[in-house]
């Protein structure tokens, strides 16, 4: 515990920093005293004006004012607390602007979860242990498994290979990409799935010799085997939520997009920050999933208008709408692309489909650009990509003055003619740089889609446009977690932040540091449509920022991935503090 004497010292030596300090110019005017005063640090602002300042004063959660130490003195009075930060560096806390963390959260607490690199043997060792864990009768639900998983490991009936692990048990696992999941004999006769099942619209169901199911489903036929599943509890999705911000705040995060969000996890946000419980911004992206029946739905504007005023809060923002495209380009091949993948087993070519036709599209962009949501678009193949920015364009035509700046997930594949047209409609390529560098995922969709495979995620190209960027992680796809630092190191480089293979992919497309900084906290934060609230350390936003073991600009590009976030402080308030705790999950130790 800090004493008054240590207080009283701490106090003076703060005095004496900003006294002798002689950089810089503070940004607002000597006046009422600052709450809390931070000094004698290396504080990169994205502030063009001053990049770079020691120090700067807080108040009522806001910055009041920037500059160096010397400036900063006129801000300390008697009741300031001073911090001291030793020379480290200080930044605006970062936005991931495509997660679903909720269900990674979930994951964490109830699933039963293995790394995608499980072999078979890994995979039923897990399984086994999560079924001693799970209440009789309940569901064994997780992931996940390896996209190209059965074409390394060839098994005649995924299904009975799982019966044969937890037999009379529901066992239903997502994939890497959480698009397609994995389930047993007992999953599929709980969702009404058999021989007789019709393929549904945008999906399909893995069949053996005789026409039954074999276990492996794709895309809507996945979520139709997901829909059996039991339901999670109000209290078990609002612990969910809490967890997500410890998750969020130990790596950097102080705002977050959900990217497909149910109407349960949109509740639990909402219910967290009207019990001041929530220190996060939050973006809802209103899940369309289950009222996209077939390409020529319409969706109900009036039933997603009701979700919308029914949880929007200070901090929870419901402004937006997810909408799916197309698929993944993986073994699947359901990402939609303007030229075939490579033949599959069977010798068939496909382009994969889209799961909304484009003048439904159209008219659903231009219809919630009009009720002000921002429309995210899951849009992993060119084809898809083109799509959305169709109907981006028809909603310009439609509302000439809306300001709307809609997005493209996953803009992996982006054809030479349309790399333009995002700076020209104002629409965000929003990349998952957690996965742009050799990676068993980046190998599954080589086998399938060639030689494109290694042009994939033209971000620089783009960069050069001035095309609106934004990064998320889409954990739990894919990814073990949120943690943004190896992708932004692999925004820098092109290659795994984890040193795991030594190949590059598309070093071409490599990006400055500066840049890769500012999609992740400028551009999140106009991502979440508060870019005049936070996203860089300038007089009058929010005192949202994060303090780090090292200077990101003076170690080699190698040791990004590897930065440690000592601190998070959301509006003035520390959120938290790297402890000894920490340093053991870092390395794998529980």
């Amino acid at each position: 515990m800090t004493t008054r004497a240590d207080r009283s010292r701490l106090y003076l030596l703060a005095c004496a920093i900003l006294y002798c300090g002689s950089l810089g110019v503070a940004t607002a005017a000597p006046g009422a005293s600052a709450d809390q005063v931070f000094v004698h640090a290396a504080v990169y602002t994205q502030d063009p004006t001053q990049p770079w300042v020691e120090s700067f004063a807080v108040a009522d959660g806001k910055y009041l004012a920037v500059g160096s130490d010397a400036t900063i003195r006129a801000f300390v009075g008697p009741a300031t607390r001073v911090v001291d930060l030793e020379g480290r560096m200080v930044m605006s806390g970062l936005v991931d602007d495509h997660v679903h963390a909720v269900d990674g959260a979930m994951g964490e607490l109830y699933d039963c979860i293995f790394p995608s690199t499980a072999t078979p043997a890994q995979l039923r060792h897990a399984i086994a242990g999560c079924a001693k864990r799970t209440p009789n009768g309940g569901w064994i639900s997780g992931g996940f498994w390896a996209s190209d998983f059965f074409k390394r490991y060839p098994i005649l009936s995924p299904r009975q290979w799982l019966d044969g692990v937890a037999a009379g048990r529901p066992i239903i696992l997502r994939d890497d990409t959480g698009h397609n999941v994995w389930a047993n004999s007992e999953a599929l006769r709980l969702a009404g799935v058999d021989g007789q099942t019709v393929e549904p619209t945008g999906g399909h169901f893995e069949r053996e010799s005789d026409g039954r199911p074999d276990g492996v489903a794709l895309e809507a036929a996945a979520e139709k085997i997901q829909a059996a599943v039991s339901e999670r509890s109000a209290a078990e999705y609002r612990r969910s939520a809490q967890h997500v911000q410890q998750i969020a705040h130990r790596f950097g995060f102080i705002g977050l997009k959900e990217a497909d969000a149910s109407t349960p996890v949109i509740a639990a946000y909402a219910a967290a920050d009207k019990q001041g419980k929530l220190a996060l911004y939050v973006a809802t992206c209103i899940s369309t999933l289950a009222m996209q029946v077939n390409p020529d739905t319409v969706l109900d504007y009036d039933k997603i208008d009701k979700v919308r005023a029914t949880y929007r809060s200070n901090l929870v923002d419901t402004n937006f709408v997810k909408i799916y495209l197309d698929g993944v380009p993986t073994e699947a091949r359901t990402a939609a692309m303007l030229e075939p993948y490579l033949p599959d087993a069977q010798g068939r070519r496909v382009s994969g489909d889209l799961h909304v036709n484009p003048d439904v599209l159209a008219k659903e962009v231009v219809e919630f650009d009009r009720r002000g949501y921002t429309v995210k678009m899951h849009a992993a193949g060119d084809r898809a990509i083109r799509e959305g920015l169709d109907a981006i364009a028809a909603a310009r035509r439609a509302n000439p003055n809306g300001q709307l700046r809609h997005e493209l997930a996953h803009a992996g594949y982006i054809a030479p003619p349309d790399l333009n047209r995002f700076a020209q409609l104002n629409a965000v390529a929003e990349f998952s740089p957690v996965i742009w560098y050799p990676s068993p995922i980046i190998d599954a969709v080589v086998a399938v889609v060639g030689e494109r495979a290694n042009h994939y995620w033209p971000m620089r190209s783009l960069l050069a446009t001035h095309a609106p960027l934004a990064a998320g992680s889409d954990w739990p796809s894919v990814v073990p977690s949120m943690d943004p630092w190896g992708g932004i190191e692999a925004m820098v480089t092109r290659s795994d932040p984890y040193h795991y293979s030594p190949k590059t992919l598309w070093p071409e497309e490599a990006i400055g540091l500066e840049d890769a900084l500012r999609i992740y906290t400028l551009g999140g934060a106009a991502g979440l449509r508060r870019e005049a609230q936070t996203g860089s350390i300038i007089v009058g936003k929010s005192a949202d920022f994060i303090v780090l073991d090292r200077n990101l600009f003076k170690v080699p590009t190698n040791q990004i991935g590897k930065v440690k976030v000592e601190m998070t402080f959301f509006q003035g308030r520390k959120v938290y503090q790297y402890s000894t705790v920490d340093a053991a999950k870092s390395r794998g130790i529980s």
